[in-house]
């Protein structure tokens, strides 16, 4: 948040800004490596952040259907 540039007095206040800490710094870069280490972690295991699971008996009747309807095929065996 930056400072007022105007005194109690009504004159400008002309000293350098207020130079951050090192236990700011500190907190920054946790804070930073742990939104990168979450990143990664969501690229390389995908899985822990969405999981899908599908129904069998579902995605088979989805696949007959497109098969049948869209690709005008014939399917006569149980898909298991």
């Amino acid at each position: 948040m930056a400072a007022s540039c105007v005194t109690a007095e009504g004159g400008l206040d002309l000293s350098p800004p207020r130079r951050r800490g090192p236990r700011a710094w500190l907190s920054i870069a946790s804070g930073a490596a742990a939104v990168a280490g979450g990143v990664f972690s969501a690229v390389v295991w995908p899985g822990w952040a969405i999981s899908v699971i599908f129904e069998q008996e579902a995605l088979q009747s989805g696949v007959r259907t497109v098969l049948v309807e869209d690709y005008e095929l014939t399917v006569t065996a149980d898909m298991q």
